[in-house]
């Protein structure tokens, strides 16, 4: 981890921890005087949720264009390599890119039973959990990050029949790599 101090100027746990920790006890702090200021940051992100929304329905239907194209290699007797993991591939992206834009909508039932009780619990239990995500989210990205660059020392590819061409893959490792490199 200590090899993209020099990209992004800190260690990678101080952006997606402290950062986002201090920028929660401002906006406590503050109250409403931080929340003018970041309303022009919220329209922007809000945007990206729906673009990422958007993107996760183009891979739901990727997921069903792609198990249709598995019915029909099946009932051509034609092999469709790869079709397995290509599907694993888009209903992550799926889940993921949902994410963010089903949280802004309320669209998960079970937490919004517990947002509404009132106005308390709602505050706290929003705190609770965007310090839980913060956490979450420098520990996997910590993780994935060490497990790529594990996975390159060992030149370690994938053990389905969904062999990426190398193109591809130094086409894409080129926008993650330190501009130092």
């Amino acid at each position: 981890m200590r090899d993209w101090q020099a990209f992004l100027g800190l260690p990678l746990w101080v952006w997606l921890f402290v950062f986002p920790t201090v920028l929660a006890l401002y906006c406590l702090w503050k109250g409403p005087s931080a929340a003018r200021m970041l309303q022009p940051l919220w329209r922007v992100l809000d945007k990206i949720y729906a673009v990422a929304g958007a993107v996760a329905a183009v891979f739901m239907v990727a997921i069903l264009l792609l198990i249709i194209g598995q019915m029909v290699a099946r009932w051509s007797n034609v092999t469709f390599p790869g079709s397995t993991e290509y599907a694993g591939y888009a209903m992550a992206a799926t889940s993921f890119f949902a994410l963010a834009y089903t949280l802004t909508q309320g669209a998960h039932i079970r937490v919004s039973i517990f947002l509404n009780l009132n106005a308390f619990t709602k505050f706290w239990l929003d705190a609770l959990a965007m310090w839980i995500a913060a956490v979450t989210a420098t520990y996997f990205a910590r993780y994935a990050i060490k497990t790529n660059i594990m996975s390159e020392m060992l030149n370690d590819r994938t053990q389905g029949q969904d062999f990426t061409p190398e193109w591809l893959i130094t086409f894409f490792s080129m926008f993650a790599t330190s501009p130092l490199k």
